[in-house]
């Protein structure tokens, strides 16, 4: 198997994008270059990230492990 590519999501300061609750959305791929963030180089590519962390908006656009599968 290969490696895949690398998700970030990162929290700016208020004001930075409403829509997707002020995170920045970055995809890195596996030789190292970037694929495209949010508001910069590519930024059309990781637009597809906001719809899926839009369904939980009121969990700050995170999402979680199942509660029987967290551990303390």
């Amino acid at each position: 198997a290969s490696p895949g590519p690398l998700f970030l999501m990162e929290k700016m300061e208020g004001g930075f994008n409403y829509v997707s609750g002020d995170w920045r959305y970055t995809m890195i791929m596996p030789d190292g270059s970037v694929f495209g963030t949010t508001k910069g180089e590519g930024a059309r590519r990781v637009e597809f990230c906001i719809a899926c962390h839009l369904a939980v908006e009121s969990q700050d656009h995170l999402h979680f492990f199942p509660e029987p599968f967290r551990r303390p």
